[in-house]
């Protein structure tokens, strides 16, 4: 009798955290027909495979950046130079390193990334920006212009026509066409 008592009010408890367990809200992609960057977080408390990342990922709810902050995008490499405007509000971003990115196009998402810096030693098997270190504050940021890596440890940022790389979709592309060089 003792033991269904406490079994009772075991799953009573365990019912109620279930139950009182915030859903994060994930804002609505509004920039239809166009190329935007967004950074991304974790929903709280979850662990995700890699596989369920894109459609779990909480965007901010305004992109760092779109298509019109663009000064350039070279195609071939994927490195992408900011208007001065944008650069210098970017650079002000140092809560970045170990956070995630969403690119999207048609507001739709098409692929994720993660912020790494040179100092890692785990590598990374998705789209990576390398963050350069801001000393003396100890912080790392954006640099301009920045790269978006096919993945960490590559060298540099090296060209890629591979169909499987999420940076080649043609959606980005034709998103992008203004500003491709």
């Amino acid at each position: 009798m003792f033991k269904s008592k406490i079994f009772l009010i075991i799953a009573a408890f365990v019912l109620t955290l279930i139950s009182c367990e915030k859903e994060e809200i994930t804002p609505e992609i509004e920039q239809e027909g166009e190329f935007a960057f967004y950074i991304a977080t974790l929903p709280a408390g979850q662990v995700i495979a890699d596989s369920l990342l894109l459609e779990n990922l909480v965007i901010e709810p305004e992109p760092l950046f779109t298509v019109d902050d663009i000064r350039e995008y070279r195609w071939d490499d994927h490195r992408i130079c900011l208007v001065d405007a944008t650069a210098a509000r970017v650079a002000d971003r140092t809560d970045l390193y170990h956070k995630y990115f969403v690119i999207t196009a048609d507001g739709v998402r098409i692929y994720w990334g993660y912020f790494q810096a040179w100092i890692d030693s785990n590598a990374c098997m998705h789209p990576v920006i390398i963050l350069e270190a801001v000393f003396p504050a100890g912080t790392f940021r954006i640099p301009s212009p920045f790269c978006i890596q096919r993945n960490y440890f590559d060298d540099q940022c090296l060209p890629s026509d591979d169909p499987e790389d999420p940076r080649n979709d043609p959606r980005i592309q034709a998103a992008l066409a203004d500003v491709i060089s």
